[in-house]
Parts: C-alpha cells; structure tokens; sequence
C-alpha cells in the first residue's frame, strides 16, 4: 500500500507523512533513522488513491491465500471447492428469481398463411417498470376491448398487443388496412 516491496522493510510514520529506511542494516544507521530519518517524507496515500491502495493490497492478500490454499488442499481440490461455491451460487440467484418472478402471461396467436393453423404462444414480461392491461381495465372500447396492452407501471402510453398476428404478403397489406379502418369506422359509427 506504501511501497514495500520486500521484507523486512523498515519505515517511519508520522501522521499521514512515512520515511523508508534505505541505508545499511546496522544498529546505528537504524537509530538515526528512528531519530532523525533522512529525505523528504512521502505522503500516506488518500482520497481514491488510498482505496486503491487497499484494493490492490487486499486482491494481494486474497492472491496468497489461494496459492497457500491450492499448496494444502491440491490443485483440482481447490478447482473442485470453487466451481462447487460458483455452482451454488448460481442456483441460489436461480432460486431467488424463480421465486419472486412475476406470473405475467398474455396468450399470443401467429398464423403466418390466412388459412394456415394459429401457434399458440405465451408472451412474458421481462421488464419489471411495465405490466400487462386488458381492454376492460382500460376503458377500451369495440376490438380493442378484448386486446392486451402493454402499459408501464406508473403513469404513461399504453401498447396494444393483437392477440393474433399474421404474416400477410405484401400486396394484401393495403387490403387488410382498408379493412381494419371500415372496421373501425363501423364501430365508431356504432357508439
């Protein structure tokens, strides 16, 4: 965290200010240091740098404790240990979504031929800001009664999701519009 490089390194703290001792390794070049160490002194790191410091020591630290580890246990031990603590941490995060999901299914028809058979799907929500509405809930009128929508969960624009979709070719487009707004206008007329 402050240098140390090697062991034994010998060094001086006052405050937040340090001296590393670099002369030789006698008992009175180490009394001078401890009275009166030589050189500018160096500043304690802080702010983001200190916890950079710490992190860089502690991954060090955890570094050590893995290579003593795999020394006693054995190397495929110590494979086996972690992949079995990944795996179950895995299934727990499993657990806990399985278990507070939300059950939200909408029945979703695709026919890709106007006269082909309808696949019948379940439409999921996998965005816990948004949430499914009918029609009825909605205040929908005529088709759009019996429609789904997509609507956040606080305020704002609801989604229709057509209970059947189809896949049409491109010249019946224009034909299934026109289609739909007679439809429309039929109803309008209606209410």
């Amino acid at each position: 965290m402050v240098g140390v490089r090697g062991f034994p390194t010998i060094m001086r703290f006052s405050g937040v200010k340090y001296h590393t001792f670099k002369g030789e390794r006698n008992l009175q070049q180490l009394i001078q240091f401890a009275t009166q160490p030589e050189g500018d002194p160096m500043l304690f790191p802080s702010g983001i740098k200190y916890k950079l410091a710490l992190a860089d020591a502690w991954s060090a630290a955890q570094t050590v404790k893995m290579q003593r580890a795999a020394n006693d246990m054995g190397a495929l031990s110590l494979v086996v240990t972690l992949v079995g603590g990944m795996l179950g941490l895995l299934l727990v995060g499993f657990l806990l979504g399985y278990l507070f999901r939300k059950h939200e299914v909408i029945p979703l028809e695709i026919q890709v031929d106007a006269d082909g058979p309808k696949m019948k799907l379940g439409l999921m929500i996998t965005d816990w800001s948004m949430t499914f509405k009918t029609g009825d809930q909605l205040n929908k009128n005529g088709r759009q009664q019996t429609s789904h929508f997509y609507v956040p969960r606080t305020s704002g624009e609801a989604h229709e999701i057509p209970i059947l979709l189809q896949f049409i070719a491109p010249a019946q487009v224009e034909d299934k519009k026109k289609k739909i707004s007679e439809d429309d206008a039929k109803e309008q007329a209606r209410l």
